[in-house]
Formats: C-alpha cells, structure tokens, sequence
C-alpha cells in the first residue's frame, strides 16, 4: 500500500487494530525520490543503468517507476543514461 503522508499509515493501522481487531506490522522503506520515464515506449527499462539504490517497479497503471534513496542517485543515472527523461508526476497514462 501507498500513502501520501505517514499520517495516512497511522490511521490505517488505527482503524484496522481498532475496526477490524488486525494486528498489523509496517515496514518503512527507504526510497524518497520517485520518477517516471518520460517516453516508456522509447526507453529499455531493464537495461537502464541506474545506482545500487535505485529500484524498478510499476505503477497501478503498468507504467514503469524508478525509486531512489537520495537525488544525487537520481543525477547519477540520468548521467549514465543519455537521453533518458524523467518526470516527477505521471501524465494520467
């Protein structure tokens, strides 16, 4: 799951221990700059050469995301990657 905010992963976790008496365990992960590709259909995502922090996923859509740790590893692989454009809002795909 996904939220905007840590607030929203409060009241989740309230609302299950406390409306559906669900213990429940969240595991923070450590990515803080998320990008989608420009041009997807251009790109060969799994070929991208990115940092050792820098992981690929999909979004609800399908539509391929890049997660970082920090913005220098968002710099370094837009270096290693000509030509490679990044957006930090998805165009509603």
């Amino acid at each position: 799951m996904g939220v905007v905010g840590v607030l929203q992963f409060d009241v989740l976790k309230f609302r299950l221990e406390n409306e559906y008496n669900v213990e429940i365990l969240l595991e923070n992960l450590p990515y803080q700059h998320i990008r989608w590709i420009e041009d997807p259909e251009t790109v060969d995502v799994e070929n991208l050469t990115g940092t050792s922090d820098m992981k690929k996923v999909v979004d609800t859509k399908g539509n391929p995301l890049l997660l970082w740790v920090n913005a220098w590893s968002v710099q370094m692989t837009l270096d290693r990657n000509k030509g490679l454009k990044l957006l930090e809002f998805s165009r509603n795909r």
